[in-house]
């Protein structure tokens, strides 16, 4: 049994307020510290975890990816004419996912006024309000669209849309190569609504320009948009 000068020297050991108040101040300085260092993880991020990331968006499978599966995967989609081909089992997820989230509430439907809002969450950047318009309504006249008349309306926004990229990037290449610079796709991106973070522009181009030549063809500036804008 403890005698009282046990008892007596335990308590003089036991921490005072400063001390009690020490482990709270530590505790915010590492809150803060952890703070500023998710504010900045998506610059420190790997071009693997970009991809990555791209492909948990983009692809959709089942089975685990690598990088370089996902990266075909991706390279097949920027090259195909959804018009002509429809979408795959990934694309058709990733729709499926923004059709949910804007159709009208307790119905099967989207409004139209909710396009130009599902066009942004999903991405697309070079379709005005008017060119929503004429898209849909070459499909259907109806303000309602069901899941089959929006699926029709994207394939026909994906087509438009590589086509106004395909324009965007003959603007840029000024002597016919068939290759912008890496400044020109700078400027470029910030025409587009991107504020160009270099250490990402830096990681991207290094999976997207397949023979290091710092240009890119207008497949590879595909790809790299489909990326870029997914690991925003």
């Amino acid at each position: 049994m403890p005698t009282p000068q046990d008892l007596r020297a335990v308590l003089l050991e036991l921490p005072g307020e400063e001390a009690l108040e020490a482990p709270l101040e530590i505790s915010e300085d590492l809150e803060s510290r952890q703070d500023e260092r998710r504010a900045s993880v998506t610059t420190r991020k790997s071009i693997l975890e970009q991809v990555q990331l791209a492909g948990k968006a983009m692809v959709q499978q089942e089975t685990p990816q690598s990088e370089e599966s996902n990266l075909e995967e991706l390279l097949k989609r920027v090259k195909k004419d959804h018009t002509l081909e429809g979408f795959d089992q990934g694309e058709m997820s990733r729709l499926s996912v923004a059709f949910h989230r804007f159709k009208v509430c307790g119905g099967h439907e989207i409004h139209q006024s909710s396009l130009n809002e599902l066009l942004v969450f999903i991405g697309c950047t070079c379709v005005t309000p008017d060119d929503v318009m004429r898209l849909k309504n070459t499909g259907t006249q109806d303000a309602y669209l069901d899941f089959d008349d929006y699926i029709d309306f994207m394939s026909r926004v994906f087509a438009f849309e590589k086509q106004q990229f395909q324009k965007l990037f003959n603007t840029y290449d000024k002597d016919g190569s068939a290759e912008i610079s890496v400044p020109e796709l700078k400027t470029m991106l910030s025409e587009l609504g991107y504020v160009p973070n270099r250490n990402m522009l830096l990681e991207v181009l290094s999976v997207v320009d397949w023979d290091g030549n710092a240009v890119l063809d207008f497949h590879e500036m595909l790809l790299f948009l489909s990326i870029y804008r997914n690991s925003e």
